[in-house]
This record gives structure tokens, sequence and C-alpha cells, in this order.
């Protein structure tokens, strides 16, 4: 058994120690995983955590090295206090799975059964593992999603929900950023805290992601955490449109489900193979990429990043891609591989976003 100080002073937590290793990867991860809770935390102090690995030498190098890791000075308290008292909690329970590991041997690694591993995946994400695909559509009966091209990805993690109306008020309330859009507009079609943010600009998406410490996906890792697993399947969910309804709020529910004509709160229908939720219909997401019809006839195949500059169209210049149809779309733009666009100033009623952050390195 194996006491570990507590964060709370009048407290200790005791667990049993597994003989099961890890690797330096598995470290560095763990770490992050504390860098991401403790911006979220109030109230403790970088030096504790410190402390605590002290006998770890890789692992306090790696944190020690890093200071900007805890957002503030080694042995400044961080003073969100008005932050939630679970995420402290989440990361006590982190400090704990990092310690049982460190005091483990090596001999019983090859054992850890699939039960054991615990997912460490950032709070509201999930890890989207490396891999390849065939991107595009050979039946897209617009062309936009052709050549069909083979495509290769590092994994990175993904809001499991798209970004809720919730939280881009609290990003607006800490930041202060000057949000060009109407609220009651916002709230004709997305009435609570937990439905899908609308009415943002491309411009709003990235500075919500650059304050959450996250990104918006590249097209291809949209399309790649859209597919949820499958191979060469034209939904999210695999072929058949009939059960659409079931995964997605699109303008063929109408009357079927109790959302109506509007954007639905996020994660009400089924998830993906990835447990991601409302990658077709509800809202278009915006992407990273410009737009242009004929990048995949030139894209790399090692994550790619989209053209260096958009297709420019007389109507409105060159614009970003959208992916993922919308409640106010027909299923037909609820295929993985459908692809959109929109000027990166403009401002719709369908138009929403999530966000990715990639790995430690």
């Amino acid at each position: 058994m194996t006491e570990i100080p507590s964060l709370y002073p009048s407290t200790a937590i005791v667990v049993e120690c597994p003989n099961n290793s890890y690797n330096l990867m598995l470290k560095e991860h763990l770490c992050w995983h504390i860098h991401l809770l403790y911006r979220r935390s109030w109230n403790i102090r970088p030096i504790s955590l410190l402390g605590l690995m002290s006998n770890q030498p890789d692992i306090y190098y790696h944190l020690l090295v890093n200071p900007g890791l805890f957002g503030n000075n080694i042995g400044e308290e961080n003073s969100h206090d008005k932050r939630n008292t679970m995420v402290q909690n989440s990361v006590a329970m982190l400090l704990v799975i990092m310690i049982a590991f460190i005091g483990c041997g090596e001999d019983e690694l090859e054992e850890v059964k699939p039960e054991n591993v615990v997912d460490l995946s950032p709070l509201g994400m999930t890890l989207i593992p490396a891999g390849s695909f065939e991107m595009g559509d050979h039946l897209d009966s617009f062309d936009r999603a052709l050549p069909v091209h083979k495509v290769e990805l590092d994994a990175f993690y993904m809001d499991v929900n798209e970004v809720t109306v919730g939280q881009f008020r609290q990003f607006i309330q800490q930041s202060g950023y000057d949000y060009g859009g109407n609220w009651l507009d916002v709230d004709k079609y997305s009435p609570t805290i937990n439905h899908p943010m609308i009415y943002v600009t491309w411009y709003d998406a990235v500075a919500y992601a650059n304050w959450a410490g996250k990104r918006l996906p590249t097209e291809a890792e949209w399309e790649y955490a859209a597919r949820g697993g499958l191979i060469g399947k034209r939904y999210s969910w695999a072929d058949a449109e009939s059960v659409a309804r079931k995964y997605a709020n699109y303008h063929g529910t109408g009357g079927k489900d109790r959302w109506g004509e509007s954007a639905a709160p996020v994660g009400k229908f089924k998830s993906n193979g990835y447990g991601l939720y409302d990658m077709a219909g509800n809202v278009w997401e915006l992407c990273a990429d410009w737009y242009h019809g004929n990048y995949y006839s030139n894209s790399p195949t090692k994550n790619p990043l989209g053209p260096d500059t958009g297709q420019f169209f007389d109507w409105g210049g060159p614009c970003r891609v959208l992916r993922g149809g919308s409640w106010y779309n027909t299923a037909s733009t609820l295929h993985v591989a459908f692809r959109a666009f929109l000027i990166p100033d403009d401002r719709h009623y369908f138009t929403g976003f999530r966000c990715v952050s990639g790995l430690p390195e």
C-alpha cells in the first residue's frame, strides 16, 4: 500500500499499487493532464505537485523545466476561486494514478487489462487515435469531395460536443472578447446554455479556441473523426439514411423530435464510434482550412492543413470549410465527406464549431 499526501490538509489518499509500469510517454501524458486540470482549478500550489514527484527525476525535470505548464510561476497560487471543486478532485485523482504507477515495477506491464486503462483525455474531449483513411466520396454529386485520396493523421483530442452557448458566454466574460453578434438572434435558435453556440464568425471560433488552449480542427481531422472508425461508409453511423434521425438533428426530423425548427441541446442524439455527438446535423462546424475545390488533387498525405489561400468566389471572396450539416439542411449534407464553405466573417443561425488539441510532444 502506498500513502499519498493529499491536496487537502485533513485527509490522505491510500492506494494499492498494482505491480505494473509505464513509459516516458505515459509520464508526459499525465504531466500534460495535470497541466490542463491545474489551469482549471484554484488554490493549488504547483510546488506541491513537484514535491510529490521529486523522487522521479524524469517527471520532476519535465515539470520543472516547463513551469508554463501551470500558468503561474512555481510556488504561486492560482486564484480562480470560482472554479468548480470537482476539478480539484480530478487533479487529486490524476496524482493518485501517477504515483500508483510510479511506485511499481516493470515485470507485469504486458498484463495490463483494458478495464484497468484510465482515460486521460482532457475534460470534455476524447482521444482520436492516429491512423489513415480514404478521404472523400466517390458518389459525391457536387464533385467537391473528389478525388478520393489517402490521408494519414497523428492522434489528437476532439471536443465530445459542439461548443455551447454557456461555454462561449464564459469565454466572453473571462476574456473581455468583443462579440459582434446579437444575443437575441442566438437565443431564438439556441435558447439555453446547453445549446450549441451559433451566429459565430470563423474569427470568433478561432478566438475562443485560442482562449481555451485549443484550435479548430483541420478538414482532414474533422472527417476522420466524423467517420468514427468506420471504413468507406457515407454517414458517421453507416450507410442507412433511414436511421439518420437517431443520430442527427436535421431538416428531415422536422415534427419527429421535440426541437422542431431549431438547434437541439448538444449530446441529445446518438454518438459515433469515437463517442462524438452531433458530428452529423445540429449545426455546421467550422474548420481551420481555407476551402478550395481543387485541393484534394494536391493534398499532401500526412497531416494536411488545407490550401494556403482559399478559392475566390465573385459573390464574396475566399471561404473557410464547413462540415457536418445542420438542423436546417437535408440528409444529403450529413455525409461525412460532404464539403461546404462560408465567408470567414459571416454569421448564421446554423453555424457553430468544436475544438481539437494535439497530444503533448
